[in-house]
């Protein structure tokens, strides 16, 4: 999936071997100046409750020998009053991150986000996340490896994309009769956008932070 604004950037299948995350465009007008709290924004429309992944429990849930276990979870806790329609990503081919957890940053720019995130299963992964698109919201996907709840930079790749606005939100995101925004992905679609640095969405949101899933 090409950067939509045309600046240089390079596919997943550029990387073979390392581990990441969406594809770019600088169509981010409106992410700044956003006025609601980060605290209390809570998600309106979408899919309403559909919210969580199946498992419920927080992407941090240790197993029984002390890791961390892979466990899907979503977080809407921290989106902007605008972000009001759900995005379902569906992703395939991924078989060489087999195992990992893949997570999805959907912001309008800092300090507002969605997140999900799930282990990839037969190479494949699906992430409903309910009330996270705006116009020209901004998505991140990466592979984390580490397992340290961010982006590291050296060790794993964000790819990013940015959407269009509502009225068009921009190729590969088709939006279904119930309103959900679905968006299938595959290594090969996905790019990254190496002037806004690594691990960073667009320059606008800083996914080397860490972002902890606290499911809802």
């Amino acid at each position: 999936m090409a950067s939509s604004c045309g600046k240089s950037s390079h596919s997943a299948s550029d990387s073979a071997g390392t581990p990441g995350a969406g594809a770019v465009s600088d169509a981010s007008s409106g992410a700044a100046g956003e006025a609601a709290s980060v605290g209390g924004a809570s998600p309106a429309g979408g899919e309403g409750g559909a919210a969580t992944m199946s498992g419920g429990a927080a992407g941090e849930a240790e197993s029984s020998g002390g890791e961390v276990a892979n466990v899907p979870c979503v977080d809407v806790s921290h989106v902007s009053e605008r972000q009001t329609t759900a995005l379902r990503t569906i992703g395939s081919g991924f078989d060489a991150y087999e195992g990992r957890m893949i997570r999805i940053v959907a912001t309008v720019g800092e300090p507002y986000y969605g997140l999900g995130e799930a282990p990839i299963e037969g190479g494949s992964f699906e992430i409903l996340l309910p009330g996270v698109l705006a116009d020209y919201t901004e998505l991140g996907v990466y592979v984390d490896t580490i397992r340290d709840d961010a982006c590291d930079p050296g060790d794993e790749i964000l790819w990013q994309r940015a959407t269009g606005p509502a009225s068009a939100w921009g190729p590969g995101l088709v939006e279904d009769a119930k309103g959900v925004v679905v968006w299938q992905i595959t290594p090969n679609d996905l790019t990254t956008f190496e002037q806004a640095g690594p691990c960073n969405i667009n320059g606008n949101f800083d996914a080397a932070s860490r972002l902890r899933c606290l499911a809802q």
